[in-house]
């Protein structure tokens, strides 16, 4: 297995030696910092990372489709993605964004057939561990399984919440959420101390117009509208297809 992962890396970053050690490395980096495998030994780690296999994906690349296959538990090494779910005659609704260093697919675990859609926001390398080796890795380390358990949880009661204000609220509250959403997702906090002084916070959001018009559930004329809106008043900045948050503080007023 641990030659299929190299395979899978090699393809990838193609003979490149440098790059390869470097995701090794992030991979190695990634085990350390998540909780639930904090208790394992050096060879568990060992077995985790012979388990592992590594694709690269485009900006706007689907990597899991909610109600198609559903791989395993996913490790986000670059880039970012969004997480969404479309419950059935309703619209696609945003329930999160993630970035370096988080992982997504807990939410499947147990299940034969993906619970949500996953989508890069940018060009990004993620890392899986298959749902046929996990399972049983899972159950037979308690602590594990108990870590794991503790953080479905409460991502079951962020969805439900994420879900509840999208429904009950208008458009331009909802727009407000999600730029809110992603400028505290995906910006370092780096990012956001420096927004303080610039006025300007130097992470550009990586959605289209259609994107977030499809997130807030209205037409693409109301979400260019609802934007320009943002700019006058000062919450946002744009230059050409990209959008900065100017004033966080304004656009968590609108949200309930």
């Amino acid at each position: 297995m641990r030659f299929i992962m190299r395979l899978e890396i090699f393809f990838i970053l193609g003979s490149n030696m440098q790059k390869y050690a470097e995701l090794d490395n992030k991979i190695d980096d990634l085990v350390k910092k998540l909780p639930f495998f904090s208790g394992l030994n050096k060879k568990e780690i060992v077995l985790l990372k012979n388990n592992l296999v590594t694709h690269q994906y485009k900006k706007s690349q689907i990597i899991l489709f909610q109600g198609g296959r559903n791989f395993g538990l996913f490790f986000i090494h670059s880039g970012s993605v969004k997480i969404t779910r479309s419950e059935k005659f309703q619209r696609e609704s945003c329930l999160k964004f993630l970035k370096k260093d988080e992982f997504f697919g807990l939410e499947n675990l147990y299940l034969d057939e993906s619970f949500i859609t996953v989508q890069s926001l940018e060009d990004s390398i993620v890392s899986f561990l298959p749902q046929e080796f996990f399972r049983p890795f899972v159950e037979s380390n308690p602590s594990v399984a108990l870590h794991l358990l503790k953080i479905a949880n409460k991502l079951v009661c962020s969805y439900q919440e994420k879900l509840s204000y999208l429904t009950q609220n208008n458009a331009e509250e909802n727009l407000a959420k999600v730029l809110l959403d992603l400028h505290n997702s995906l910006s370092p906090s780096s990012d956001i101390a420096q927004e303080e002084v610039s006025g300007k916070a130097p992470y550009a959001i990586p959605l289209s117009r259609a994107d977030l018009a499809s997130m807030i559930g209205t037409a693409q004329e109301t979400a260019i509208r609802l934007l320009s809106k943002f700019k006058e008043e000062g919450y946002i900045m744009q230059e050409k297809r990209k959008i900065f948050v100017k004033n966080s503080e304004k656009i968590q007023a609108l949200t309930r």
